[in-house]
């Protein structure tokens, strides 16, 4: 049975995307802010095409794309042919605050977030209880002698004094009207007395498990021709209409269901299944992160396209023996839904 690939990860450290983790599906894949990227970057001060990530017999290198170039490990490279080796702990930073740990694939990204963090402590924060002290060449407000000061000099640094506090009360007072309007907002909003809330983001590697899965059924050697059949019809037919990948890799998986085997015939049938597989999961999970993207910016009717998108990639309800549910056509249906909630709000 074909088994999931190990795949190098990019890991956000900092930026917009902190806490994001990203697989890298393609053998050549562009990062950037521009929408058709394999890997979006959302940055506004990252170029449209930022770097590539290739595969190479060295291993995964780096190319610089943009004219700002890219720091690899706080060097910059420029120029479009700087191809740079990298392998786990090197980290990428571009744009003014987006740095991107890198993990070859194979290793464990926990453990290289771990030595990273170890490698790179945060600054120590001043001690909030700690009275600074006063400088030596600095006399404070409250020691200046009044005698070397004229009557307007007086009169001046009082009214300032006083404008000082009255506007520091009125601050007080604006953060406590702005606290106030935000709790009554949240009490009356339809979102919160409904439940509604924004469905959670699915990772490239959840979204490869949701398709690659296997299927229960009796065995049957008729029904396993048919599967095979018809995988290999899809598999020819992958570039004519968006669910025939699905189709093949679904027929493909239900022909191990039906003949209780655990490998193909032949070696080609693998090739194909592992090429629909890896096609289909990198397509979509470039349109899901794009959508995902331009929903957070507003961009509700091109998010719900692209969201539609997906959901003729994914024709699971279909035979044959459609999925009674779907993770990532379950998670897309809930985003559409979603959007729809937040364009209603805004029309209101």
């Amino acid at each position: 049975m074909a088994q999931l690939h190990a795949r190098p990860e990019l890991m956000f450290l900092t930026g917009p995307q902190q806490g994001h983790r990203e697989v890298i599906m393609l053998p050549q894949a562009v990062a950037g802010r521009d929408p058709s990227a394999d890997i979006p970057l959302l940055e506004q001060t990252v170029s449209r095409r930022q770097m590539s990530f290739e595969l190479t017999n060295d291993g995964w290198v780096v190319v610089n794309l943009s004219a700002n170039g890219t720091l690899i490990n706080s060097k910059r490279y420029k120029g479009s042919r700087t191809r740079i080796l990298i392998e786990t702990g090197d980290v990428l930073t571009v744009g003014q605050q987006t740095k991107i740990l890198f993990v070859s694939a194979g290793d464990d990204p926990n453990l290289a977030l771990r030595n990273w963090q170890e490698s790179n402590p945060p600054e120590l924060q001043p001690d909030a209880t700690t009275e600074e002290e006063p400088s030596q060449t600095a006399k404070p407000f409250a020691e200046v002698d009044d005698a070397e000061l004229s009557i307007e000099e007086t009169e001046a640094l009082e009214k300032k004094a006083k404008i000082k506090k009255y506007a520091i009360i009125f601050g007080i007072y604006l953060l406590i009207m702005v606290a106030v309007i935000v709790a009554l907002t949240t009490l009356k909003s339809p979102a919160v007395q409904e439940g509604i809330v924004q469905p959670p983001q699915l990772t490239s590697n959840q979204i490869r498990q949701a398709i690659d899965t296997d299927y229960k059924v009796n065995i049957s050697d008729s029904e396993a021709g048919e599967m095979l059949h018809r995988a290999e019809q899809y598999y020819d037919r992958q570039n004519e209409e968006f669910g025939n990948r699905f189709r093949c890799v679904k027929a493909f998986k239900l022909y191990l269901a039906y003949s209780g085997s655990t490998n193909f015939p032949k070696n080609d049938h693998l090739g194909m299944y592992n090429e629909c597989l890896d096609k289909l999961v990198a397509n979509v999970t470039a349109i899901y992160n794009r959508a995902f993207i331009k929903a957070k910016a507003g961009r509700y009717t091109d998010a719900v396209t692209d969201f539609r998108t997906i959901k003729k990639m994914l024709p699971v309800k279909q035979a044959p023996m459609p999925d009674a549910r779907h993770p990532v056509f379950d998670n897309v249906v809930k985003h559409i839904s979603y959007i729809s909630y937040l364009e209603q709000q805004r029309s209101q």
